[in-house]
């Protein structure tokens, strides 16, 4: 086993049909030792309760309720300043798909890369599931930014990353947009430091295959990642070398 231990981080909101298959899933294919944040906005939320019902067989998760205000955003933050260890890994519970590569993104990590985005539109990347408007919005926005600017990750709206806990608090400004907008917003930032050494790994995405409510909310989210998109268009000056396993 891999002595970089991770503090693993799961904003949550009414993801009881998926808490016990996400930390299964867990157990079975990291072979790197890791602790389980789970952080949800109130105690009334039903994740709490199959948490509850599950926790004696999960001693590596804990449940954290975040009073800051509710957002993905205000949900990591918590989670973070709770994590014990020094490397972070930010995954969207209700896709359980991206848990096959966490040990790729870990192997990147021990590598030396400072930040590794999951990547669901590489030739070895897939996504399934979800609402078709979303993935439409998703692989173009995606797909035009690259082309468009000096982006280095095809993959950048993905709320699924591994990152050294340093490199979050160094971030100039993080917002505190609605959504998983604020993922974006740093995986943009990121990029303005040329020391820093990124990686990408291609994860099939199986989004919301157990049904659930999804939190997309088309109208008040898309202002906030086009206000990204376009300070991507304008900032990014350098395109930074990718990392991969290949």
């Amino acid at each position: 086993m891999n002595k970089i231990k991770v503090s693993i981080i799961l904003p949550a909101y009414q993801e009881q049909n998926y808490i016990e298959i996400t930390l299964k899933l867990l157990k079975v294919f990291c072979k790197f030792e890791y602790e389980v944040l789970i952080v949800v906005d109130s105690i009334n939320d039903k994740t709490v309760q199959a948490f509850n019902d599950v926790k004696s067989d999960y001693l590596e998760a804990s449940l954290i309720i975040n009073n800051t205000g509710n957002s993905a955003i205000n949900a990591i933050e918590v989670g973070i300043a709770e994590a014990t260890h020094d490397i972070i890994l930010l995954h969207v519970i209700d896709d359980i798909g991206p848990i096959l590569s966490f040990n790729q993104m870990h192997d990147l990590i021990f590598k030396g890369c400072d930040f590794v985005s999951a990547n669901r539109y590489s030739k070895n990347g897939k996504r399934v599931g979800g609402s078709f408007i979303s993935q439409i919005i998703s692989r173009i926005g995606n797909y035009s930014l690259f082309i468009l600017s000096n982006n280095c990750f095809l993959d950048s709206t993905t709320g699924i990353k591994m990152f050294k806990k340093e490199i979050f608090h160094r971030i100039d400004r993080i917002s505190k947009p609605v959504g998983w907008a604020g993922i974006f917003e740093i995986t943009l930032k990121i990029q303005t430091d040329p020391n820093l050494l990124l990686g990408e790994v291609p994860v099939i995405s199986l989004d919301r295959i157990y049904g659930g409510e999804s939190t997309f909310k088309l109208s008040s989210w898309i202002f906030e990642y086009f206000r990204w998109y376009f300070w991507g268009l304008i900032n990014l000056k350098k395109k930074h070398k990718i990392v991969t396993l290949d």
